[in-house]
């Protein structure tokens, strides 16, 4: 797999998982989506389409981020659920009873309610981990910073998203954080504003730290006494460093 279709790879990830629906079946759509410029670009989008991802009725869906998504749908659901009750139940330990498990696979447990895959309304098999043969070392499907941050502003309200917007790039190349972006997302949708004014907080504190770095004194300020002019000889503390 090439740099180009490796990129390619990791943006139709991260655009699976952020809209937790498959990729769409009209071309056109994805490689404008994923801002696909030259005839290259879009051959790669082509062919990874091709290669790694099936197309169905509803579009091109990749198990393995079908996977992921029923198993974090699954958690929350029982996140939801502890919460009505109180909170997460105390595990108790009972050395009676033992759980059965699929063999060469110790860590499923049967006894565990059967996951449904959310787009096609059929069982995952938790058992068996999908790979590929001719590139195992780049396979990943773990989500990305960008995709992580999408899916953090989304959950708070900011849907007018564009993971690759130019400036969003570059904010996530430098290091921002997502609580940063989060904290950005909040304000924005206190203003009533969308995404781009989102950008415009963190790009703005990111120039004001910047700005202020070697600037500030670093440490605790020290207090001392010191005379005043006074006739009085009075004495008068007074902020030093």
């Amino acid at each position: 797999m090439s740099l180009l279709e490796h990129g390619v790879y990791r943006q139709l990830l991260d655009m699976y998982y952020l809209s937790e629906t498959p990729i769409p079946k009209e071309t056109q759509q994805v490689i404008r989506r994923l801002s696909a410029r030259t005839q290259d670009e879009i051959n790669a989008i082509e062919i990874i389409l091709d290669e790694f991802f099936t197309l169905t009725d509803e579009g091109w869906i990749h198990k393995r981020c079908d996977m992921e998504i029923a198993d974090y749908r699954h958690k929350a659901e029982n996140s939801r659920n502890n919460g009505k009750k109180g909170g997460r139940p105390k595990s108790i330990q009972e050395p009676d009873k033992t759980h059965q498990v699929i063999p060469g696979n110790p860590e499923h447990n049967l006894n565990e309610p059967e996951r449904i895959n959310p787009l096609t309304k059929e069982p995952i098999n938790q058992g068996i981990e999908e790979t590929h043969t001719y590139y195992p070392s780049q396979q990943s499907s773990d989500i990305s910073h960008s995709a992580s941050v999408c899916i953090a502003i989304k959950k708070i309200g900011i849907i007018d998203i564009n993971q690759s917007h130019p400036e969003f790039l570059e904010l996530i190349r430098i290091g921002a954080t997502i609580d940063e972006f989060m904290h950005a997302a909040r304000t924005a949708k206190d203003k009533k504003s969308g995404f781009a004014y989102m950008l415009g907080i963190v790009k703005k504190q990111r120039e004001r730290a910047f700005e202020l770095k070697g600037k500030l004194f670093v440490g605790t300020l020290q207090k001392s006494t010191e005379k005043t002019g006074s006739d009085h000889g009075k004495y008068q503390t007074v902020e030093s460093v």
